[in-house]
């Protein structure tokens, strides 16, 4: 077991199963599109547009409430001519041709979060650096995976859901304890026009209260999170399952943190390994700290300290 040398360290939050590459993506987008049942409209299923190899930079749209990736077609357009490779995935439950469906009610955070963190690892087969851009709902899941893997570069948060405007943190949280647990019901986006309402014909008329606390649910998470001060941690390493990170140990001595990153083979009868290097990253969570100035490091290597400032 050995220690991981020259850590960089910076603010930020460690992928899963990144696509290995441009090909990785397409069939994982080939199977996203074939794993789609027939309720879903056509222009509701998810999209990829794609320069054919792996671009500078991958944009992820994830659609807003009760809407699907036809949302953003133009933007994606815009993106894509701006030589981003974009991927607008399908939440579950959303895109059905039946604009009265009632399977929203069993849309969960879990669901949510499951389709973000998916449609991450695809996006790292189509860009080097990787843009989350997540809508109302999204926007918080958005939220969620910037504050847990290490390898979204940059998250665009617009209009995010964490809570009812107005409300206090307080009361919703005691809200959304209420929705989860009462029977379900459907609020109309117009009480007046319900069905009527005009606008994108892909959107549903109405939601559904269970998938709103769903929503809460997964903001007050993220809400609750905020007060923790995260770091990320890089290291050149090798490649799985050659080599793996074992553990990540933190010391504190008043206001300075030291990280040591272990690393080493997995147990068991050992691999065929080729000797190629890695930019590997981790997540490190050094809790809720007190307002002041702190310094992280690493134990070894030559990577410069951080200075973390806390309001």
């Amino acid at each position: 077991m050995g220690m991981a040398s020259n850590i960089k360290l910076w603010r930020g939050p460690a992928p899963p199963s990144p696509a290995r590459d441009h090909e990785d993506a397409l069939a994982r987008f080939h199977r996203a599109r074939a794993g789609t049942d027939s309720s879903i409209r056509v222009d509701c299923l998810p999209q990829l547009l794609t320069h054919g190899h792996k671009t500078e930079r991958a944009v992820v749209l994830l659609h807003g409430f009760t809407n699907c990736p036809k949302q953003f077609d133009s933007l994606a357009v815009l993106l894509y001519e701006r030589d981003c490779n974009v991927y607008l995935p399908r939440v579950p439950r959303h895109g059905i041709s039946d604009r009265m469906t009632t399977a929203l009610t069993d849309l969960t955070a879990e669901e949510m979060t499951a389709c973000a963190e998916s449609a991450l690892d695809l996006a790292h087969g189509l860009g080097n650096r990787v843009t989350v851009v997540g809508l109302s709902s999204t926007a918080v899941a958005t939220a969620w995976l910037a504050a847990r893997r290490a390898d979204v570069d940059e998250a665009v948060l617009i209009a995010p859901s964490l809570g009812p405007r107005g409300v206090s943190l307080f009361w919703t949280r005691r809200l959304t304890s209420t929705l989860l647990v009462l029977p379900n019901f459907f609020v109309w986006w117009d009480s007046k026009l319900k069905g009527r309402v005009p606008g994108p014909t892909q959107c549903y008329p109405r939601f559904s209260s269970r998938a709103l606390a769903q929503v809460y649910r997964l903001g007050l998470e993220v809400i609750d999170a905020a007060g923790h001060v995260i770091v990320r941690i890089r290291w050149w390493g090798g490649i799985e399952p050659c080599e793996i990170l074992d553990s990540v140990a933190v010391a504190r001595d008043g206001s300075t943190f030291t990280i040591t990153a272990r690393v080493g083979s997995p147990p068991g009868e050992q691999p065929v390994c080729i000797a190629i290097a890695r930019d590997t990253a981790t997540l490190v969570d050094l809790g809720v700290l007190a307002s002041g100035r702190y310094t992280v490091r690493p134990s070894a290597g030559d990577a410069s300290p951080i200075t973390v400032t806390v309001p």
